[in-house]
């Protein structure tokens, strides 16, 4: 495991990410968030510019050259849409515009990824993050005392 410091347009958005599924492109990936997930991704990029940091880093894995985003695709498209707005879908530009002329100074255009070589090792660390509590293996949720401590 590697800690690196990429350029955001440098990173491929997953355009075979398990939330949608194969599509063709890039940008097909990034209209499926908007058209499926809207209010979610919207608040989160609000987050993220209010915060001026992303606080989790996105997994990704480099294959020929490129930069592709296996865990991390929403947080590293509002980072993007946020400093290149017409990126975005037309409907939800004017959204982004609006970040970018209030935010796009203080959030930086680079984002510390964690860097995995091994493809297995990657779909190991989505599945304990994404699959639930996996009897213990995996990411509890947080109940009524965790939060009240």
């Amino acid at each position: 495991m590697e800690f690196k410091s990429i350029y955001v347009h440098d990173l491929v958005v997953n355009p075979s990410n398990d939330r949608h599924g194969p599509m063709e492109s890039e940008q097909a990936a990034i209209d499926w968030l908007f058209r499926n997930k809207p209010a979610e991704m919207k608040k989160l990029a609000t987050s993220i510019a209010n915060a001026g940091r992303v606080f989790d880093s996105p997994l990704i894995i480099e294959n020929d050259g490129n930069f592709i985003v296996r865990d991390g695709n929403r947080r590293v498209t509002c980072v993007k849409l946020i400093h290149k707005p017409s990126l975005a879908p037309l409907k939800h530009q004017d959204f982004f515009r609006k970040l970018n002329e209030k935010f796009a100074t203080s959030l930086d255009d680079t984002l510390n990824c964690q860097l995995e070589t091994d493809l297995s090792t990657v779909e190991r660390i989505i599945e304990t993050r994404h699959n639930g509590t996996q009897k213990g293996e995996g990411q509890l949720p947080w109940g009524t005392r965790e939060k009240a401590n």
